[in-house]
């Protein structure tokens, strides 16, 4: 696979610890998963939509390097930068651990050496640059373990930068999935994650075979049986401790999920178990969920008047800074609510776009909260004395025109009841 050739080549991965029997233990879980961690992740709110152990700290292997690529993708101003291999970074690779066939002294881009890390999982090219981005592997790992604080994981350590067994060095599900559905936000490590080749450029001190590789993960790969069509990137890794592990994002029509697995022993039906399984994490999702468009970016949502102190008013719509979507079961109704709008201290001028709050909405018994903007700019010049809501004041004259409309029409059902009974008594006088 990604890291660790067992005495097996790299399209025999799937193969490793086949020997090995897979163990059916009694599942109550909706579906039969056969690794030992897993979890399934919508992109955009990182709701959890499946999970089996997903906390429990397990080996991560080359899925490692996702948060090696997004610390050097952050931490580099421009990936056409060219850095050089060291002694330390091609010597510390193992026996048996994958590499790029990189020789000390070469010198590729930062873009160059991302790529052949994530398609290939070269182990050296992470070390290369672990050391450009920190100087040593040391202070690349507190970076790493920094980072990870940071994107909210919890029971994670690491160590190196390529995932090269260590017992120091470990994640859960939950965890690789929260760093991918970070990583995922950026543009270059979206791009560079989807790819399913690349290649090294010969260099003064390498003059064989072309270093062209392809992406192992095989749901990216059209001409793999396991091909997954909303497959867009992923990872994956392998270790004799940490057995096969897997990392994949997918997008059916703006729905977007991340799938991770940990520690997937053997084959099921001929298919990889850590296929197999996140095939059925995917197929679970989308059979299942949906996303609901609620509101557009740029719908209005209020407006306020803005009055100045030399008594100058403007009216301003406040509009939705981005697309507000509701991760929904198939079947569920979305019932719209009124939001609650939290303004911000306003001051002019504003620029049209300017954020002047937020809103926040209670649909389905979750909260979606989105900043609002300015449609307009204004200029008034002296400083705001009243921001009053235009829609209460609408709200305020339907108040009374429905206040009186139903005192009018009380006193037409009473004139009309009066009238009724006279009636009826009149009956009754000639009746005698």
């Amino acid at each position: 696979d990604s890291d660790f050739i067992n005495n097996n080549s790299i399209e025999n991965e799937n193969l490793v610890n086949n020997e090995e029997n897979v163990e059916q233990e009694a599942n109550t879980n909706e579906l039969d998963l056969h690794s030992k961690g897993a979890v399934l992740m919508e992109m955009d709110s990182g709701e959890v939509l499946y999970d089996k152990n997903m906390n429990e700290r397990l080996y991560p292997a080359s899925i490692t390097k996702i948060l090696t690529a997004i610390l050097t993708i952050e931490n580099c101003e421009d990936l056409s930068e060219k850095t050089k291999a060291s002694e330390y970074a091609v010597n510390s690779i193992t026996d048996g651990y994958t590499t790029a066939n990189i020789k000390i002294g070469e010198e590729f881009t930062i873009e160059e050496l991302l790529e052949v890390m994530m398609l290939r999982s070269a182990n050296e090219a992470a070390t290369i640059l672990a050391e450009y981005v920190s100087g040593s592997l040391e202070e690349f790992a507190k970076l790493m373990n920094s980072k990870a604080k940071e994107i909210g994981c919890l029971d994670s350590h690491f160590v190196n930068a390529n995932g090269m067994h260590d017992e120091k060095h470990y994640s859960t599900a939950y965890d690789m999935a929260l760093i991918e559905r970070y990583c995922m936000q950026n543009e270059d490590f979206r791009r560079i994650s989807a790819l399913t080749s690349c290649s090294l450029p010969n260099t003064s001190l390498y003059d064989g075979e072309p270093r062209t590789f392809n992406n192992t993960h095989s749901f990216l790969i059209k001409d793999s049986p396991n091909y997954y069509q909303f497959a867009i990137a992923g990872k994956t890794g392998f270790t004799t401790p940490a057995k096969n592990c897997l990392v994949t994002c997918t997008n059916k029509k703006g729905f977007e999920l991340v799938a991770v697995v940990l520690y997937a022993e053997g084959k099921i039906d001929g298919v990889s178990a850590r296929y197999y399984d996140t095939k059925q994490l995917l197929d679970y999702g989308y059979e299942k969920y949906r996303i609901s468009e609620f509101l557009k970016k740029g719908s209005v949502v209020n407006s306020i008047e803005i009055e100045t102190e030399s008594g100058k008013k403007e009216k301003v719509n406040l509009v939705l800074s981005e697309d507000i979507r509701v991760l929904c079961e198939k079947d569920d109704v979305i019932s719209k609510t009124n939001g609650d709008i939290k303004l911000d201290d306003i001051t002019l001028p504003i620029e049209k776009g300017d954020k002047l709050g937020s809103i926040t909405y209670s649909i389905n018994n979750k909260k979606y909260t989105v900043d609002v903007v300015s449609d307009i700019s204004v200029e008034l010049n002296s400083s705001v004395k009243q921001v009053t809501f235009e829609t209460k004041k609408e709200f305020n004259y339907y108040t009374i025109a429905i206040f009186f409309g139903l005192v009018l029409m009380a006193f037409l059902v009473l004139v009309a009841f009066f009238i009724v009974i006279r009636k009826e008594k009149k009956e009754k006088l000639n009746f005698s």
